[in-house]
């Protein structure tokens, strides 16, 4: 215990010595010793919590403190951008992440990108330049910068051309496993390029809200990416049946997400899916592709063993529909969404009659024209870890209410009620004599052994 006080005191002594508030010589600066004996103990998470300004002055009150700043600087954030010049400005040895993501008008310039790719920073494995208008000329510059750790590039919001995305491909970043193109206004040439690019180790791609066919797909298919685990290529990319087919070819082994949300095609392409070869699929969206009214294709059981999660709101299925898609078999599906769809008591009964369902944990039932027929059914079913139920924008008159309550989900933690029609005296049915009162809006609930007579023990947010 004494030599550490003794070594304490040493480096204590150190700082005062060597520690000058800045333009001055020949004095010291007692706060400025305290805090640089602070930062000598604890410098990443002390500096983690000071903004901007904090760390501009305390970078100008001595050599010292500058110094810490300097060295253990991890990560920048948006903030920054109104002061390139700091954050270019020192040498930064253990900078890992960037984000220059911008939502106003304040935006880098072709300028400022060749500055970001002319600094050191050798351990750089993050950059974030969303909706900062960059183009072509941008591309350049970023393809010349030293950073062989990158793993995390999102462009997603700026303007490039065919042109830059060609000279983008040419990036040497052997580990770059995330790339996040979205919204750029992309076409199908544009994405030719991506084939030629070397990222064996790509495991995302972001590339959703462009203009890509199925001639963007089959480009895509063509890429050497043998351990991609998420794509996302959801809304404004039209893809036909077509289209679908061609991805389900693609040498994708632990593809685990698929987002596919309104690309204009229609339930039909599921068909089109089961010759993927995804064992690992974990989650997929094809939600809001109702094109045209076709019937909900029969898939095999099986098909994705270790699926979790499965997004076909807005498809416009029905009862037909619902008996086909439980004809599937989920044994370990945790979150299930079907919202504005047209879910009947014909439509309840298939989907929980005709499936079990002991691992759903999230059920979206919101604007499905329920009615309180359905809900009987609905509670009746099997839900033991249900923990997140939204019957929202469903029309609810008492009776359907009444029927609410019957559930027995002994780990819902959410029920959302909201837009449901459901008049203020109707809450009392869910607190009996309990002197908990229940208002439209959100409601927290500390003891949910006060609603619905102790049926949802752990409930903490009520909807209504």
């Amino acid at each position: 215990m004494q030599e550490e006080q003794e070594r304490s005191s040493k480096r204590h002594a150190t700082a005062l010595g060597t520690m000058q508030p800045h333009g001055t010589t020949g004095t010291w600066n007692p706060v400025s010793t305290m805090l640089s004996e602070v930062l000598h103990q604890v410098p990443g998470p002390v500096l983690g919590l000071l903004s901007q300004t904090s760390l501009k002055a305390l970078s100008a009150t001595s050599s010292n403190l500058r110094e810490h700043v300097r060295r253990y600087i991890t990560s920048i954030g948006p903030s920054y951008l109104l002061d390139l010049d700091w954050v270019v400005g020192f040498d930064r040895p253990q900078l890992k992440r960037l984000n220059f993501a911008t939502c106003g008008s304040q935006t880098l310039s072709v300028a400022d990108a060749a500055r970001l790719a002319n600094a050191s920073w050798p351990l750089l494995d993050s950059l974030t330049l969303q909706n900062n208008k960059l183009g072509d000329q941008a591309a350049k510059h970023l393809v010349s910068a030293e950073w062989p750790l990158l793993r995390l590039l999102d462009l997603g919001g700026n303007c490039f051309s065919e042109a830059g995305l060609k000279v983008l491909a040419t990036g040497r970043w052997p580990v770059l496993n995330d790339l996040r193109l979205n919204k750029m206004g992309l076409e199908a040439t544009a994405i030719s390029h991506l084939t030629k690019a070397d990222w064996p180790w790509l495991k995302r791609l972001d590339v959703s809200e462009n203009m890509l066919d199925d001639g963007a797909i089959a480009h895509l298919i063509c890429c050497s990416w043998p351990v991609l685990q998420s794509l996302d290529l959801h809304y404004d990319n039209c893809l036909s049946i077509e289209g679908i087919s061609l991805l389900a070819q693609a040498n994708w082994p632990y593809l685990t997400s698929l987002n596919l949300c309104d690309t204009g095609s229609d339930v039909a392409a599921f068909s089109a899916l089961r010759r993927a070869n995804w064992p690992y699929l974990l989650y997929i969206d094809f939600g809001h592709n109702s094109q045209s009214h076709v019937e909900f294709p029969v898939l095999p059981p099986g098909l994705w063993p270790m699926l979790r999660n499965i997004d076909l709101a807005g498809c416009a299925l029905n009862a037909a529909d619902i008996s086909r898609l439980v004809q599937g078999e989920w044994p370990i599906l945790q979150g299930l969404k079907l919202s504005n769809d047209n879910l009947d008591v014909f439509a309840m009964k298939s989907l929980v009659v005709d499936c079990d369902w002991f691992m759903v944990e999230e059920l979206d039932l919101s604007a499905t024209n329920l009615d309180s027929s359905a809900i009987a059914v609905l509670v009746r079913g099997f839900w033991p870890k249900l923990q997140n139920l939204d019957l929202s924008r469903n029309y609810l008159n008492v009776a359907a209410f009444r029927e609410v309550i019957k559930g027995e989900w002994p780990l819902l933690t959410f029920l959302n009620l909201s837009c449901s029609g459901v008049k203020q005296a109707d809450f009392g049915v869910l607190v009996g004599d309990s002197d908990l009162v229940l208002e439209g809006g959100y409601n927290e609930l500390d003891n949910g052994k006060d609603v619905a007579d102790g049926r949802w023990p752990k409930s903490k947010m009520l909807a209504l």
